[in-house]
């Protein structure tokens, strides 16, 4: 048989010149007998199927369209198919029977009609039969053709194994195996169905939203959105209850992904991680292999030793100036939370109420050797230097750092996503953080996600109790996560 890729793109058709590899079009692909020059089976009907009239070159379509299910992209190039909207030609639509009884040209209709579309699907031209079919076996534009039900979400979806009785080609589009689990291998469970196409054939059609070394960071990037919505909400519970499942799935895959493969290698030891692109916002310690261990987060291995020698060089200096305490306004626990680090800072200067602006909050900051700042915080994507903390009289932007004759050591910030980074061509990070880190900060702990204002009390005070008993920055930050079940707290610097 020959298989022609008329549409390969999923959601949306993407016309342009950066899309010339692999073309525009949604999915379709025709199925042609070895020696005939027309297909007579179609393999879904996206925008692709209009790329089938060129193939039949002025000719009619006779055969069958073989729909896997009714989402847009595997549809929308219907009416738009001049070889089958035609006096002369004959064509058997088939798509998966539907849970609630609806026939075919009705469910096909509710998109396809007006006001939504002029014509509706019986108003094609030509001899047009609309059916449904389920699991099992058929005969279909002179192929046998298995048809086996796969995961999708939005509906019921069919894969589908074509033989010729020479070759077999399995056509198996729209099917996420991550959504049963990260299975043996960490690439998704493998579900029976589309095992029982797959097994043997010569080709398999498969759709594949990512590619291998992109799998990791889209677990990162859903974890992060799964946390932003628990953090400090009351939720339905079941809700709740995905979400958390969720949330299981991701660490799961990042786990398999990045931690499994170097079990043998970190054994129970603190890490430093150098992350790369999206990767640069985990919060590690949400991560079982993770929880309680003492992880560091910095731009480059250089940069790491760097903030390192330069730490344990401050440490070993005479006691300077003292700490800095600031809570900015608008936050329930921010003033209590300030108060009680200062219990195991004697001495330190807390900056309060009317008393913590912009100004006042950078003279204290230079040369600071620690620093604690509890505020509502911004991560700014589109201009990474507006990412910012909201003070007394206004916002403390990453800019405002640049200002400073020296850095400070040790920086705390209690505060929404200000751990958050962009990131640029080399791996470079940007962000509120980032600005710290290249002034010279040598740790800075922050959060990459929303923070519970609430629940960072607790977190923060334990984080400054074992500060204050000598433990180093990511050890400390590591045991004060040990109570919280999901921490968006991550040690950036030297640790």
């Amino acid at each position: 048989m020959r298989l022609t890729f008329c549409g390969v793109r999923g959601s949306t058709p993407a016309p342009g010149p950066e899309f010339v590899r692999y073309g525009g079009h949604t999915s379709c692909v025709a199925v042609a007998h070895d020696g005939a020059a027309a297909p007579t089976l179609i393999l879904d009907a996206g925008t692709g199927v209009r790329r089938v009239t060129t193939l039949l070159a002025g000719q009619p379509f006779t055969g069958t369209i073989l729909l896997t299910h009714l989402h847009w992209d595997h549809v929308q190039g219907l009416p738009f198919f001049r070889a089958g909207d035609r006096d002369d030609a004959t064509v058997t639509l088939l798509l998966p029977d539907q849970r609630d009884g609806t026939g075919a040209e009705e469910v096909l209709a509710r998109a396809m009609s007006p006001p939504h579309f002029p014509i509706r699907p019986r108003e094609l031209r030509g001899r047009w039969t609309f059916g449904t079919i389920g699991p099992g076996r058929l005969e279909a534009g002179g192929f046998t053709v298995l048809a086996c039900e796969i995961p999708h979400k939005g509906g019921r979806t069919l894969g589908y194994r074509v033989s010729d009785g020479r070759s077999v080609a399995a056509y198996v589009t729209d099917h996420c195996p991550t959504a049963l689990g990260p299975g043996p291998d960490g690439w998704g469970e493998y579900h029976p169905a589309a095992v029982e196409l797959a097994a043997g054939a010569d080709v398999v059609v498969h759709d594949a939203q990512l590619l291998a070394e992109e799998v990791a960071a889209e677990a990162a990037r859903r974890l992060n959105v799964d946390l932003d919505a628990l953090a400090g909400r009351r939720l339905p519970a079941r809700l709740e209850a995905v979400i958390r499942e969720s949330i299981r799935h991701q660490t799961e895959v990042l786990t398999a992904e990045i931690i499994a493969p170097l079990r043998s290698s970190i054994g129970d030891d603190g890490v430093v991680v150098v992350p790369a692109g999206p990767l640069a916002s985990i919060p590690w310690s949400v991560l079982p292999d993770m929880h309680g261990r003492p992880v560091t987060v910095c731009p480059s291995a250089s940069s790491w030793l760097t903030a390192r020698r330069r730490g344990l060089a401050e440490v070993a200096k005479p006691p300077g100036a003292p700490a800095v305490l600031v809570a900015g306004p608008d936050l329930n626990y921010a003033a209590a939370e300030v108060t009680g680090i200062a219990k195991a800072y004697p001495g330190c200067r807390v900056l309060l109420g009317e008393a913590a602006t912009v100004n006042g909050t950078l003279r204290a900051l230079d040369g600071a050797p620690l620093a604690h700042l509890a505020a509502h915080g911004h991560h700014d994507r589109e201009n990474v230097l507006f990412s910012r903390l909201d003070l007394a009289d206004g916002p403390l932007m990453a800019y405002d750092i640049q200002q400073l004759a020296a850095a400070p050591r040790h920086v705390v910030l209690s505060s929404c996503d200000v751990g958050r980074t962009v990131v640029r061509p080399g791996d470079e990070i940007l962000g509120f953080t980032a600005a710290l880190l290249y002034v010279g900060t040598t740790t800075v702990i922050s959060s990459v996600i929303r923070v519970a204002d609430d629940t960072a009390v607790g977190t923060m005070t334990a984080y400054h109790r074992l500060l204050a008993a000598g433990h180093p920055p990511a050890e400390a930050l590591a045991q004060a996560c040990l109570t919280e079940e999901f921490s968006p707290f991550v040690c950036f610097g030297g640790g």
